[in-house]
């Protein structure tokens, strides 16, 4: 593993060991997205959502003459609605596969490349599973799965890539919870703003701070190499 020392005070990622964990898994996935030419990945609300922050600014370092992989976010909420197969104009409810159609008319361009759908934490497998179903359905036929670390007991999903072998020091939020958009519900297949979140200066400040120390660990890490 590459090892980071600390340098100056981090008020969030505080644990060297989290720090450490950070870089390896970053580096892990986009050693992965690189080598197996990945154009696009679908990153699950809420945990999931921030690991694009550290991902670019390992990826705008190491591979500055490679296109970004194109992230995409989607709340799994709807896919649990009981709705997920209605056809369009269904008698109540989300129309996820409408919705999903549409919301995602660009990605579905490149349904014949590689689909990483990346994940923190995977217990059951349920939420994965529907979420590789819905976009089997939408006519793509190479989805990896990745997580980062190994799966809390058995799950229903096979497991292209696991980042890290050991458990993590933040569990299942290594890039923080996503508190900027709402949990995920039956509402549509991309989060909503979090009022709440937004009515306190500090809670945003937060976010911002977080990510600036993804960020940085990223800048430590490679600088150690």
């Amino acid at each position: 593993m590459e090892r980071i020392s600390p340098t100056k005070e981090y008020k969030y990622y505080h644990d060297p060991e989290a720090r450490e964990q950070l870089f390896n898994e970053v580096k892990v996935v986009a050693e992965y997205i690189h080598d197996q030419k990945i154009p696009n990945i679908i990153l699950p609300d809420r945990s999931a959502r921030n690991f694009y922050v550290p991902l670019w600014e390992y990826w705008k370092t190491v591979y500055p003459d490679d296109k970004k992989p194109n992230i995409y976010f989607t709340s799994p909420g709807p896919l649990f609605s009981g709705f997920f197969y209605v056809e369009p104009e269904g008698p109540e409810g989300p129309d996820v596969a409408y919705d999903m159609d549409n919301t995602y008319k660009h990605l579905v361009r490149d349904s014949a490349l590689p689909l990483l759908v990346y994940d923190t934490c995977m217990h059951s497998g349920d939420t994965i599973l529907k979420i590789k179903k819905r976009f089997t359905n939408m006519g793509f036929n190479d989805i990896r799965i990745g997580v980062s670390s190994k799966s809390h007991g058995g799950n229903i999903v096979d497991i292209d890539l696991v980042a890290s072998s050991e458990a993590l020091v933040r569990g299942c939020y290594p890039f923080g919870k996503g508190s900027l958009v709402q949990r995920p519900s039956d509402g549509g297949v991309l989060s909503t703003r979090n009022d709440y979140t937004f009515r306190g200066i500090e809670n945003v400040q937060r976010a911002k701070d977080e990510r600036g120390e993804m960020k940085r660990i990223i800048v430590d890490g490679l600088a150690r190499q």
